[in-house]
């Protein structure tokens, strides 16, 4: 093998190398998505959905005694902020139909939103116990799991959810971000593009539908829904780093090397992440910019230090750059990690989650 060829081969073993680092960056990423969409998605009822508030409010006022009034208004004063009265009307409907779901449901979701996780988990309980089937528990408990880090029981939240309504976009879409944070990638592929047929606007979905391309090598594909995304949202800094990633793959040539490298720096300008200085660093050390790509892996593992992929980047790098002391050092915290996450791979509580 010539020269040429065997430093094409080494590029081209560190680009299909950046397809390894997923469940950190997809559970971050769909932490601050729940935080800002909120921990339970608001399904209006389709009778409520069609008056306006002070019909619900004059409804509820005439109709003491009717279930459905007083559940149609207190869903109204949820999606208007109002939580302290809902928390009543709820409370009465409670009292008024201890049988029924709903009220638990509705409770429960009050206490998630105020950060309550042990007392929305047992009213969601208290729900399914009266309605295994209680969308709104169901999609509550989901995203407290999804929070708590019990992927697989958060995946079978979603996937109930989808049993009963195979049209949810947002089922789908988070079904798809979980699976591909437990490196499911062919099922997350398939639940998010099944999101995006059924929202093709939604900008989180596309975002997270080209990082799972670009992981399951369909960089062309990637290259394509992440552009997408910046068209619309050039502030992404996630979508732009994934864009660098796909970039670097597609195109290791000198030239295709400085357009990727350009694509992070304006990742890094939009705001710094850790993912932005990985792939950064994966592009120097392609172009054999030993120490900025040092500077560059060492500067994501301070904002990441659990992520174990940048040492496995930092002990190649430094490697290549005859710095043999940190190429062990790296390497030893990669293993490290590695360790532990297959122990946490085999603890009883993931073995005791719902499969998937």
């Amino acid at each position: 093998m010539t020269a040429s060829g065997a430093g094409s081969v080494a590029i081209r073993t560190r680009i299909l190398l950046s397809v390894v680092c997923v469940g950190t960056l997809t559970l971050a990423l769909w932490f601050h998505h729940t935080r800002a969409a909120g921990l339970v998605s608001v399904k209006p009822d389709p009778v409520s959905a069609t008056l306006d508030p002070a019909t619900l409010a004059q409804r509820a006022q005439e109709r003491p005694d009717s279930l459905q009034a007083q559940l149609d208004y207190g869903e109204m004063l949820v999606k208007m902020g109002r939580l302290d009265e809902a928390a009543s009307v709820f409370t009465h409907c409670q009292q008024m139909a201890a049988g029924d779901s709903r009220p638990y449901a509705w409770l429960g979701f009050l206490a998630a939103s105020a950060h309550d996780s042990r007392e929305a988990r047992r009213l969601f309980g208290e729900a399914l116990s009266r309605n295994a089937d209680d969308l709104t528990a169901l999609r509550g408990l989901a995203n407290l799991d999804a929070q708590a880090r019990r992927v697989h029981h958060a995946v079978a939240g979603f996937a109930h959810i989808i049993r009963l309504q195979p049209k949810d976009a947002d089922a789908w879409q988070r079904l798809g971000i979980l699976c591909m944070a437990d490196r499911q990638f062919d099922r997350s592929l398939g639940a998010l593009s099944t999101a995006a047929t059924l929202d093709p606007n939604d900008l989180v979905t596309s975002r997270f539908l080209g990082i799972v391309q670009l992981h399951a090598g369909r960089v062309e594909e990637a290259t394509r829904s992440l552009n997408a995304v910046l068209a619309r949202q050039p502030e992404d800094a996630e979508a732009r780093a994934a864009l660098a990633n796909a970039m670097m793959r597609l195109d290791s040539s000198p030239m295709g090397l400085t357009a990727a490298e350009q694509q992070a720096n304006e990742c890094l300008r939009t705001r710094p992440i850790a993912e932005g200085y990985r792939t950064r660093g994966q592009i120097y050390t392609a172009q054999r910019r030993f120490q900025e790509a040092i500077q560059d892996y060492q500067t994501a593992i301070k904002m990441e230090p659990n992520t174990r992929y940048a040492y496995l980047l930092l002990s190649q790098c430094a490697a290549s750059a005859g710095k043999p002391d940190m190429a062990r050092k790296a390497s030893a915290e990669y293993q490290r990690l590695t360790r532990e996450l297959l122990i946490r791979d085999k603890t009883p509580s993931k073995r005791a989650d719902p499969a998937p």
